[in-house]
């Protein structure tokens, strides 16, 4: 869910 944490950065933006 990249997507809805943008907040994490690309870190979570490959996760989904």
């Amino acid at each position: 869910p990249g997507q809805q944490v943008g907040q994490m950065t690309s870190l979570t933006s490959y996760w989904g």
